[in-house]
């Protein structure tokens, strides 16, 4: 009895942080970076200073809240010049919006060294998104900027989980 008890509470606990093993970072994390590398040095040898991008980001969908649960992030249409964000507006009202802190946002440049410095933090699921978790992240094949990513950390410092989708990149 006891130990059928133990198996669905570990069950119960696993299961409540998305699913993976809370010990172990994600085996593919080499993988991604040597893609992340590539990709960069792709994005790079574009030189792209001027551009805008529909941004995305959903913020600890696999780890559960015991108070209220955050709103999802307004879709935003983020312009760049001269390598510097100047305007981020909502995608769907057109509505402008203050320009983001935190350190995922930004430009390119600066989501691909949120994401280096993430995925030197090891964790533990390195996915394209939340569903999609046995799929890699995917960059973009002409221009190198990251299209859809996945990180999600459960370990002894809590859970907490990112999705980024960048889109109608022009």
């Amino acid at each position: 009895m006891i130990r059928l008890f133990l198996v669905i509470i570990s069950t119960i606990f696993i299961s409540a942080c998305g699913g993976s093993d809370s010990s172990k970072a994600d085996p593919r994390i080499s993988e991604v970076k040597e893609e992340l590398k590539t990709a960069k040095q792709i994005w790079q040898d574009n030189g792209l200073i001027d551009y805008i991008f529909n941004f995305n980001a959903r913020l600890d969908r696999a780890c559960p809240s015991d108070g209220p649960v955050a709103d999802e992030l307004p879709p935003q249409t983020v312009t760049v010049e001269d390598n510097e964000v100047v305007s981020v507006t909502n995608s769907s009202t057109g509505e402008p919006l203050d320009i983001p802190t935190s350190e995922y946002f930004g430009t390119i440049d600066d989501i691909f060294g949120y994401l280096e410095g993430e995925l030197a933090k090891e964790p533990q699921v390195v996915a394209q998104s939340f569903s999609s978790q046995d799929e890699l992240p995917k960059f973009d094949d002409a221009m190198g900027y990251p299209k859809q990513l996945y990180l999600e950390f459960n370990n002894s410092n809590g859970c907490r989980s990112t999705q980024i989708t960048v889109s109608r990149f022009r």
